[in-house]
């Protein structure tokens, strides 16, 4: 992992301080239902069971791979500090944890397949989360990537504005 600069040291910071009341969840909220039922969701599991967040930034390689999207929304609030920093250290070590991370962050559009699912799943993603931590999450995308090229800044711009209005709900 890379020593980060001085923005990205307060910024991880801010992230620390903002998700430290986020509670762990516990081996029974990793993955939704019994982790046994599908071969991808026991991966998981196997992989988030008993692990923190500091796990995810101290030891990337175990989990860099290991689906976003099959953790409980409860898992997922708690373990997105650690993969905002993981990214914030080194986008090129964490590869698709970012991409997941900026695909969990994208609320769904009307007109999407499957929208209700996912507008719910969003919902119970970020509805509980404070105001420091969508401020977080917001300073997050303008670090690293509303500043980047490698989505486009056309692209992100969206997301950082729904974030804006978002931040200042809670």
């Amino acid at each position: 992992m890379k020593t980060p600069d001085p923005e990205a040291s307060q910024l991880i910071e801010t992230i620390r301080r903002a998700f430290a009341d986020c509670p762990q969840p516990t081996d029974q909220n990793i993955v939704p239902g019994d982790p046994y039922d599908d071969w991808e969701a026991v991966n998981v599991y196997k992989a988030y069971r008993g692990a923190t967040w500091q796990d995810i930034v101290s030891n990337l390689e175990h989990f860099r791979f290991e689906p976003i999207g099959f953790l409980t929304t409860d898992a997922r609030r708690y373990f997105l500090q650690g993969y905002m920093i993981a990214c914030i250290c080194d986008a090129e070590e964490a590869d698709v944890l970012c991409d997941g991370i900026l695909y969990e962050l994208t609320p769904p559009q009307p007109g999407d397949r499957s929208f209700e699912f996912w507008k719910s799943d969003f919902d119970n993603l970020t509805n509980p989360m404070t105001r420091a931590q969508r401020e977080a999450v917001l300073e997050y995308l303008r670090y690293d990537y509303a500043g980047s090229d490698k989505y486009g800044r056309e692209k992100i711009a969206p997301l950082v504005e729904f974030w804006e209005v978002f931040a200042k709900q809670a």
